[in-house]
């Protein structure tokens, strides 16, 4: 479970990463600030290929990602999401969600579950 950052003046907890995927500035910017200003440490990417470079390098505990991106959109990056951080949780989010953008994405992940 992602925990707020507690600090006292000798020692500071930081929990464990956040990853924020999210094509459009103002928005990737707002959730950090909100996040940060709650103690979160959060990481930015503006697209899939930036998410998959920082988790190369990192570990995730959540994933926040926008489902309709340019280029590798979230649907796709999803199943890649899951292989690579397979004990983290992953938030997708969208301005334009339905519910069967929602079936679709959970069906992906049954489907990628299946293929593991």
């Amino acid at each position: 479970m992602l925990t707020r950052r507690s600090c006292t003046s000798d020692t500071c907890r930081v929990p464990g990463q956040l990853l924020i995927v999210e094509d459009d500035s103002d928005l990737r910017e707002s959730l950090q600030l909100v996040l940060a200003a709650e103690g979160y440490e959060a990481h930015c990417a503006a697209g899939a290929e930036q998410a998959l470079a920082l988790i190369d390098r990192m570990s995730f505990e959540v994933v926040l990602c926008d489902l309709r991106m340019p280029g590798m959109d979230g649907m796709d990056l999803l199943p890649l999401l899951a292989r690579r951080l397979p004990d983290s949780t992953l938030i997708m989010m969208s301005a334009y969600g339905t519910a069967e953008l929602a079936v679709e994405a959970a069906r992906t992940l049954q489907e990628q579950q299946r293929h593991d």
